[in-house]
């Protein structure tokens, strides 16, 4: 679990007296010391906000080079799909490629959210069958023109992280935390 801390001097007139904000502080100006906690989110509660976002971004190899897309997208057990226009979302399924799907959501205020990413093979989805029992979905683009391709993204990697707020003692606090954005 990492820790980053955020310091400063209390504002009284923006934060009122004694009172924190996504953790706590000393009243009468003191100096504050407030830590979020990066903690890792399981891969049902990961699906679970993955479902309810209902927009993320694929990503994808262009040249050698990641590339995120934007994409409106739908979990049906527990796979990934959204609909696309021809064009390198489309090529990339067709070719089965591994891509990564990375939704999230923030709070720029408290600085605190979570995000979502899962990695897999991408493919169009061609059988009749399958598309008519995935017609329900209320995948509507934001880009113009018809999206009239479905692609399943597989759910073979799923990893989730989420900024929670805390507080630590003080006197037991690494004064310059690691960043481990990256580490489990």
């Amino acid at each position: 679990m990492a820790l980053a801390p955020v310091i400063g001097q209390v504002d009284h007139e923006t934060m009122g007296e004694g009172e924190g904000v996504g953790g706590a502080y000393v009243g009468g100006g003191q100096e504050v010391i407030q830590y979020r906690r990066l903690v890792p989110i399981e891969r049902s509660e990961s699906l679970r906000l993955l479902a309810h976002a209902r927009f993320g971004r694929v990503v994808l190899n262009i040249d050698g080079l990641p590339a995120a897309l934007p994409v409106n997208l739908a979990v049906v057990d527990g796979d990934v799909i959204f609909a696309t226009a021809p064009g390198l979302k489309l090529q990339a399924a067709r070719a089965g490629e591994v891509v990564s799907i990375e939704t999230d959501e923030i709070d720029r205020l408290y600085h605190l959210g979570w995000s979502v990413l899962v990695t897999g093979e991408a493919h169009e989805i061609t059988d009749p069958q399958e598309l008519d029992s995935l017609r329900h979905l209320d995948l509507q683009p934001w880009a113009p023109g018809a999206h009239p391709h479905l692609v399943r993204v597989r759910s073979q990697i799923v990893s989730g992280r989420r900024i929670t707020p805390g507080v630590l003692n003080t006197a037991t606090v690494d004064p310059a935390p690691q960043d481990s954005l990256f580490e489990p």
